[in-house]
């Protein structure tokens, strides 16, 4: 298994805007527009995987792409190895639980919050990574009402149960 990077997350408007492709309005459609070009990039083995979500608004859709075996072999045969920024937690957490509670730090601004330790515990990482996805985005466009860390635990908790209604569970 490859080692993991971080994932990248964009509004499916935005997208559209960027590559000059027409903007669909249903899940459905969005799905038949660009999985045929997310399944070219997983044969290739340039994109491991990549999901959908509605925004807090319900009026779009974030996409958020995880990279594939190919693209570390790339970044290894061309970057020096990656290192991340230690962290001043348990030195028990997994890579993934440790990628996640950086994900959570970056989009809140809130560093050395115990709470965010039981979070990555408690909720799939896949869920976690697109909640501060979102709240990275939210805080980009100035639409957070409270502050980005309560942000984040709404969003989070959406998306959660949004996850259990439509799909099965994720790892």
């Amino acid at each position: 298994m490859p080692p993991k990077a971080s994932r990248t997350a964009k509004k499916y408007s935005d997208l559209c805007k960027e590559f000059l492709i027409r903007q669909e309005k249903y899940l459905a459609d969005i799905k038949k527009q660009l999985d045929p070009p997310h399944e070219e990039l997983k044969n290739e083995r340039l994109l491991a995987q990549w999901f959908y979500h509605p925004t807090a608004d319900k009026l779009d859709w974030i996409i958020t792409w995880f990279p594939g075996e190919k693209f570390f072999e790339d970044r290894k045969a061309t970057h020096a190895p990656h290192q991340a920024p230690a962290l001043p937690f348990e030195p028990s957490l997994t890579d993934d639980q440790l990628q996640a509670l950086e994900d959570i730090q970056n989009a809140t601004g809130e560093g050395d919050n115990p709470y965010w330790l039981n979070v990555i515990k408690t909720y799939p990482l896949t869920v976690v990574s697109m909640a501060a996805a979102e709240t990275r985005l939210a805080k980009l466009e100035g639409t957070i009402i409270k502050n980005p860390g309560a942000h984040f635990v709404d969003t989070l908790k959406r998306l959660h149960e949004y996850r259990q209604r439509t799909q099965p569970p994720l790892p």
